[in-house]
């Protein structure tokens, strides 16, 4: 969806714990039946999502697929820089590309490369640096511990900002 994580960024110092909980939770949902494996829409997407992933970066879980029934597993990369071929477009694929950052000064890297993001999710329990993070980094919206729930809500405001568009839809606000 448009709305998906595009990338993740990871503080350096949570890299093991990220890494234990994806094999954890990629291991507890994995589909045992390919018949059940949600599939790419068409070959086209397949191909350009294979190539992607089939690229020069660390393929830290996942990164098998079956041209025949178009199923890419999911996906774990982590990326070195904010100039990965994964983040110069929205990848609408099981893949997730992932930054390991030292400080704010990278995370800033990112967000300039694609200023005011359709929506934005920080998973953190630190109060001063979720509200340091929504301050320094505008986006259509923001989640704090969740991902997408803010459109799957069809009374809330929906919209983005600058180039993720403008205005908001939903309920009353689609009548405004």
């Amino acid at each position: 969806t448009c709305v998906a994580p595009d990338y993740a960024l990871v503080p350096l110092a949570r890299k093991e714990v990220f890494l234990e909980s994806c094999a954890k939770y990629l291991k507890e949902f994995k589909v045992q039946n390919s018949e059940n494996q949600t599939k790419i829409v068409n070959q086209r997407h397949f191909d350009r999502i294979k190539k992607l992933i089939t690229g020069k970066h660390n393929i830290l879980f996942g990164g098998k697929f079956d041209a025949d029934s178009l199923v890419i597993e999911p996906t774990v990369v982590e990326i070195f820089d904010q100039h990965h071929a994964l983040m110069e477009e929205e990848i609408f694929g099981p893949v997730l590309p992932v930054y390991f950052y030292k400080d704010r000064i990278e995370i800033r890297k990112f967000y300039e490369m694609s200023p005011n993001p359709l929506a934005l999710y920080i998973f953190s329990k630190d109060k001063p640096f979720i509200r340091d993070t929504i301050e320094a980094f505008p986006s259509g919206g923001v989640l704090i511990n969740d991902t997408m729930m803010h459109l799957a809500n069809e009374k809330l405001p929906f919209g983005g900002r600058g180039t993720s568009g403008f205005g908001n839809y939903h309920g009353k606000a689609s009548f405004e």
